[in-house]
């Protein structure tokens, strides 16, 4: 990880692996219950995977932040939205429904079609 400024990170990866057909990295988002979500510049509000050409934006009206991920050029990606975390205690023996005050939106990248090594970057913003 490079900061370039106070609210713009870079995140390099590389990798070199073999005897592998494609290589992914995954990377969660955290949305906050009254935060959403817009996928290359557009509103997402599906609960299924999505694909993203570009970038994913979480919108926290709350907080008045915005958090956008940029992907490394010609990366494939989708994002699960909907990932929920779990509720733990060692008490309780029935699980329970409740509304988490967050959830995880999951992005998937494809790094390479089975070259097996490279690198890039993505760059992460906070404004």
């Amino acid at each position: 990880m490079h900061p370039e400024t106070e609210d713009r990170l870079q995140i390099e990866y590389r990798y070199d692996v073999f005897g592998v057909r494609d290589v992914y990295v995954q990377l969660p988002l955290i949305v906050f219950r009254d935060a959403r979500l817009e996928i290359d510049g557009k509103p997402f509000e599906g609960g299924e995977l999505a694909p993203v050409a570009r970038q994913i934006r979480v919108i926290d009206s709350r907080m008045g932040s915005k958090t956008t991920l940029t992907l490394p050029p010609g990366a494939t990606a989708r994002v699960h939205p909907s990932l929920m975390p779990l509720r733990w205690y060692t008490d309780e023996d029935l699980p329970q429904r409740y509304e988490p005050y967050y959830r995880i939106a999951l992005v998937s990248v494809k790094l390479d079609g089975g070259k097996g090594q490279g690198s890039g970057r993505f760059l992460l913003e906070v404004h």
